[in-house]
């Protein structure tokens, strides 16, 4: 457990001052009484007793077609301090060919990545429904592969605990364990491939090379538990940074 981290974090989340959860403790109400907040949250942690909410607010988004959970700004706080605590140890497993959630990285790097080679042809596909769909139990053991502190761990667990299935759209570490989720599935691909969260790309020179490409990935995906979004799959002809962006 780190003090410092925990103040980072609270630098970071301060940024975006954001809504308050269910219990209506806002940024300015914590930056009045920084203190005895910073001295709560850190006996809390460090006991890894912190009482998550067990329901959080769930806010839809997108017309009923996708839902965001609304923490308290203290569970944002511990969320973002559990990412900070742990980015190291899943970046040190992550390729160089993994660009989202990553510091100092863009898209952008990753179009450039894809087209070093001049490819003829890259095909853009995405993960149906990703977060959601994670396996949970598998993304716990590769959690515990990561040999971090048992309070850190701990806390990670309870921090999702009240998510059904897969990760939460919300939590601030559910966008870097999806990172991890796929290290396995990256494994397969060391070449011509590149992916930002579940938007993956794969650069080929021969058009015969398509089928044999989907057919792997749909199976590399089937022993994740995941599924691809065959409709939003798209081959870009004699692709361009203009054509990627």
């Amino acid at each position: 457990m780190n003090k410092f981290l925990l103040r980072k974090a609270f630098r970071i989340i301060r940024r975006n001052y954001g809504c308050p959860g269910n219990n209506k403790v806002s940024i300015k109400d914590i930056k009045s009484s920084y203190g005895s907040y910073e001295d709560k949250i850190w006996n809390l942690l460090i006991h890894s007793a912190y009482p998550f909410e067990s329901n959080p607010k769930l806010v839809n988004i997108d017309n009923n077609k996708r839902f965001i959970y609304v923490y308290n700004i203290e569970e944002r706080w511990i969320q973002e301090y559990l990412k900070l605590e742990i980015e190291n140890n899943i970046e040190a497993v992550l390729h160089d060919y993994v660009y989202a959630y990553r510091m100092h990285l863009k898209d952008r790097d990753s179009y450039n990545y894809i087209l070093k080679n001049n490819p003829n042809y890259i095909l853009r596909v995405d993960i149906k429904n990703y977060f959601p769909s994670i396996d949970t139990r598998r993304i716990y053991f590769q959690i515990k592969n990561l040999n971090i502190d048992p309070c850190v761990e701990e806390l990670i667990f309870k921090s999702s605990e009240h998510c059904e299935h897969g990760l939460p759209v919300g939590n601030v570490l559910s966008c870097i364990l999806s990172n991890l989720y796929l290290t396995d599935f990256d494994d397969n691909f060391p070449q011509n491939y590149t992916r930002y969260s579940d938007d993956m790309m794969f650069a080929y020179k021969h058009e015969s090379e398509h089928q044999s490409i989907i057919a792997s990935v749909v199976h590399e995906l089937q022993l994740c538990g995941l599924e691809l979004n065959l409709d939003k799959s798209v081959i870009i002809t004699k692709p361009t940074l203009e054509k990627l962006i």
